[in-house]
Parts: C-alpha cells; sequence; structure tokens
C-alpha cells in the first residue's frame, strides 16, 4: 500500500512542477479555474432566480452525468482498454513483488479522480442549491460515489485480471456494454418518436423509470433516485438488482485468483498509448489499438511547384480505405437527416417559422465547433521542410495543401443542408448559400491557424496554441450571427444569409491572405 500511495503522491508532485515550469500553461489553467467559479456563481444565481432548486432537478442532473460517462467507462473496462500503465508503472510495478490485484486497483484508482471530485462537489450543492437533507447527500456520496466505485473495480479486476476469459469472451463483453449504451438511446429515441422534438422530452428521458432497469448502470440511478426522490416500485426493485449484483461482483473479484498473466498485453498498450498520446500533442488523431491498413493507389502527377502538395495528398486519401471521407462525414449526415426528421414531425409549427433559416447555418456552427481541434492536413504540412523548399509563393503552397479540405467541407455541408432543407421545407436557391457558409467557416479555421502559429508558436505549447486558436476562430465566425440578425431585420431572411455568407468569404480571403503572408515569414 505504501509503494501505491507513493507513486500517487509523486505522480501530483511531477504534475504541479511541470505546470509551475511552463507559464503559458499555468495561466490557462488559472484561467479555466476562474472560468469555473464564475460558471458557479452564475449557475447558483440561475438556479434560484429560476426556480430550479428542488431535489427533482437534481435528480436530472446526477441521472445526466452517469449517462454520459458511466456507459464509455464499461465499454473501454471490456474492451481492455480504459486502464493505464505508463512505461514507468511497467517498470516500477510489474517486476515488484506487488500483487497482480494491486497493480490493477492502483491503476484504476487513477481513472477516479473526475468521479470523486464530482461527487465531493455535488454534496454541498445538492444540500445547499437544491435543499435535499444533509444525511441523504451523505448517504448519496458513500453508496453513489464510493459504493459505485468498488463496483467498478471489482468490474475491472475480473474483465483484466480474470485468466480463463478468451479473447472471444472478452469481445462478447465489450459488444454487451455496447449493447447497455444502446438501451439509453433507444429509450430515447422512442420518447422523440412518441412525443417529438419538444424541450420537455429531455426530462422526460431523465425521469423515465425505464432507465432504472438498465443493468448495472441503470440500477445504480434507481438507488440515487431512492435516495434523493424517496422510494417507488421501480427504484425499489432497481436498489434490490444493484445491492446483489454489487455483493456477487465483489465476492467474485475477491475470491479470483489472477497471477499477472495481463502483465504483457499492458506493456504493449502502454507503449501503444505513449505513442498515440505524442502524435495527440501535435494534434493528430490517434487511437490506441490495431494498427491502420492502407490500399495500394498511384497517381499520376500534373503541372510543377506547389501542386505537388496536392498529388501527395491525393494519393496519400486514395490509399485510405474511404478516401476524403469519414467519422465526421457520418456524423454530418446523421445530423441532417435527423434533424429533417425532427422538424418533418413538429409540422407547420416548424416549417413555417421564420428562424428555421437560421437553424442550419447554427448546427453547422456547432459541429465545426466539436471538430476543430483535430489537425487539418495544412497544420501537418508546416512541419514538413519539404513544403518550404518547394519554389513557388506561398499563397499557392497554403491553396493546394487546403483544396481538398474545402472539397471535403463541403461534401459534409451538402450532407447535411440537403435533408434538413427537406424536413424544413426551405426553397432550394438557399443551398448555395449554406454550402458557401460551410466552406468559408472550415477555411476561416484552416487559414487562422497559420497566423496563430507564426504569432504564437514560440510562445505558448501546442495544446495551448491550439484552444487559443479555436477562440480566436470562433470569435470572428460568432460576428457573423448579428450582422444576419441586422441586415435580417432591416431587408429580410434572404438578404440577411447571404449578408452572413460575404461576411465569412470576406474573412477567409482576409485569413488566406494573413496565413499566407504568415508563412513566407515561418520559410525566412
Amino acid at each position: 500500500m505504501n509503494a501505491y500511495l507513493f507513486l500517487y503522491r509523486k505522480m501530483w508532485i511531477n504534475r504541479i512542477r511541470k505546470l509551475i515550469k511552463k507559464p503559458a500553461s499555468l495561466i490557462y489553467t488559472i484561467f479555466i479555474i476562474a472560468y469555473f467559479a464564475w460558471l458557479i456563481v452564475m449557475l447558483q444565481g440561475w438556479i434560484r432566480e429560476g426556480g430550479f432548486g428542488t431535489p427533482e432537478n437534481l435528480s436530472r442532473v446526477l441521472c445526466a452525468f452517469t449517462i454520459y460517462l458511466s456507459p464509455a467507462n464499461f465499454a473501454s473496462y471490456a474492451r481492455r482498454k480504459g486502464l493505464i500503465f505508463l512505461p514507468a508503472d511497467v517498470h516500477f510495478l510489474f517486476g515488484s513483488p506487488l500483487s497482480p490485484k494491486g497493480n490493477l486497483l492502483y491503476a484504476y484508482g487513477k481513472t477516479l479522480q473526475l468521479s470523486l471530485v464530482f461527487g465531493a462537489v455535488m454534496v454541498p450543492v445538492g444540500i445547499f442549491w437544491f435543499h435535499v437533507a444533509a444525511w441523504k447527500m451523505a448517504l448519496y456520496f458513500l453508496v453513489c460515489v464510493a459504493a459505485e466505485s468498488v463496483l467498478e473495480a471489482s468490474i475491472v479486476l475480473l474483465l483484466y485480471g480474470n485468466e480463463r476469459l478468451g479473447k472471444g469472451a472478452v469481445r462478447i463483453f465489450g459488444w454487451a456494454m455496447y449493447g447497455l449504451l444502446a438501451c439509453f438511446v433507444a429509450i430515447a429515441l422512442f420518447l422523440l418518436y412518441r412525443e417529438g422534438f419538444r424541450w420537455d422530452v429531455v426530462f422526460q428521458y431523465l425521469d423515465s423509470p425505464w432507465l432504472c432497469l438498465v443493468p448495472i448502470i441503470g440500477w445504480s440511478l434507481a438507488v440515487m433516485k431512492l435516495i434523493v426522490l424517496g422510494p417507488s416500485a421501480v427504484t425499489v426493485i432497481g436498489t434490490v438488482l444493484y445491492a446483489v449484483s454489487f455483493l456477487l461482483l465483489v465476492a467474485m473479484a475477491a475470491r479470483m485468483r489472477c497471477t499477472g498473466q495481463y502483465y504483457e498485453d499492458a506493456e504493449k498498450f502502454a507503449d501503444d498509448y505513449q505513442e498515440a498520446q505524442r502524435r495527440n500533442k501535435t494534434g493528430e488523431v490517434a487511437f490506441v489499438g490495431k494498427k491502420k491498413k492502407y490500399k495500394t493507389a498511384r497517381v499520376e502527377y500534373r503541372g510543377g511547384g506547389a501542386s505537388a502538395i496536392f498529388y501527395r495528398q491525393l494519393l496519400e486519401y486514395k490509399k485510405e480505405r474511404f478516401f476524403i471521407f469519414g467519422f465526421v462525414t457520418l456524423v454530418f449526415l446523421a445530423g441532417g437527416l435527423l434533424t429533417g426528421w425532427l422538424t418533418m414531425r413538429e409540422g407547420d409549427a416548424m416549417q413555417s417559422a421564420v428562424w428555421r433559416h437560421y437553424l442550419i447555418p447554427g448546427i453547422l456552427m456547432y459541429l465545426g465547433f466539436i471538430f476543430s481541434g483535430y489537425k487539418t492536413r495544412w497544420a501537418k504540412e508546416l512541419e514538413n521542410p519539404y513544403v518550404f523548399l518547394i519554389p513557388d509563393s506561398g499563397f499557392k503552397k497554403m491553396w493546394y495543401a487546403t483544396v481538398i479540405d474545402h472539397i471535403r467541407a463541403a461534401v459534409h455541408g451538402l450532407l447535411f443542408v440537403v435533408p434538413a432543407m427537406i424536413g424544413m421545407r426551405i426553397s432550394w436557391w438557399y443551398l448555395p448559400v449554406y454550402l458557401v457558409m460551410q466552406v468559408c467557416m472550415n477555411a476561416v479555421f484552416l487559414y487562422s491557424n497559420t497566423v496563430c502559429r507564426y504569432l504564437l508558436g514560440n510562445v505558448v505549447g501546442d495544446t495551448l496554441l491550439r484552444s487559443l486558436h479555436m477562440i480566436i476562430a470562433w470569435l470572428v465566425i460568432l460576428v457573423a450571427l448579428p450582422i444576419a440578425i441586422l441586415v435580417t431585420t432591416l431587408a429580410g431572411i434572404a438578404p440577411g444569409l447571404l449578408a452572413g455568407s460575404l461576411y465569412l468569404l470576406i474573412l477567409a480571403v482576409l485569413l488566406a491572405w494573413a496565413g499566407s503572408a504568415s508563412f513566407v515569414r515561418m520559410e525566412q
């Protein structure tokens, strides 16, 4: 036990030292803490003035966080991907006489930080903001935080340390955990189908008794609702099932024999994880697991100068399984289909609303925000020395390096806009306007990256640089909103959308010019 406490203590000391040695990261951390402090004050006033300080709303908040965090954790445990042993842990722990079960619990303990902090914060929040009795919140922490951690630790031991489970059984457990996640999604889709797209459906979902019947995760929700809201038939049944599963899993984990056969897999996973972390720090999307497979491809180079960048990227994309498309493409398509279906279900009330014309660019803007943290091809090209040696202008280099990104942005916009416009019954001449807005928003993110890298690249680290780049780009994009609203008020919907598109187009061109100038200076 002393060895594990020593490792925990050194881990936090090293994190603090690393934070102090980087002033930019320290300032960024202080800013985040100040932001959350301001957010707490704002939420307190909002809850008091809006009359939301009730036990029912606390139950909804806790239910939402549980559904958001727990299924992904269980799925990662089932695939033996949730625990992280760093190379230092591998060398220090695996060769020591420490128990293999203890090593698993040590690695699991490093994943408890968020849940323990959240549980500790929710105790005073529940007492003072939502007016729940202090003994109930203390019981909530003991059962729904402490006991839940013991239950998850037992599942971790059974899945990682069980030496009787083969790869097939592990795969089955993984699909079973995804099945639990599918249960939550199915309940949400059923309510949307039955009630339509309304805000109160969210509260109906969080209050649904069906959630309490989903194995393990739903049963823990039943315990939480029993403590906060009082007993009901469903919560009592869920609590009994949770207690039985808790005792059964803890007993099985305690009696299970574990000799450390997982060490080899954990060591390999540690190396793969370190490599993925190194790539993620530079903004790439890296996953831990099987190596990516590429197809055989050929491309015919035409032209000269900076066009070589375009053909090299084209060759790389042709080796990909789905060319220039991927998971993001499916998200845009699913978002468009869902938006069109939900608005079509609302009927004339939604299809005749004036603001529906701004719903599409608003969702496109939100989706762009979600995926704006990923590293673009142009950002990767800046790390290649040969780009600076090509005898051509900086503008041409930047254009040929980003033209495929513009094409992909247009295709993503098309996949989202077409089904959404069909559901909202919007005139088809708005289609090119929406596509221009999508491509220009994407261009703002692309070209502002070069400007930020030139101005701040030598001052802050990669993580902070990406955050600042995202904030600056979004501040530029959000200016289009008041411009569109003002012109809409004065001249109508169509001129308002055209004004917003024109603003984004001008900003994209200006940032392209500034980015090419910055690129030339970076070459020098």
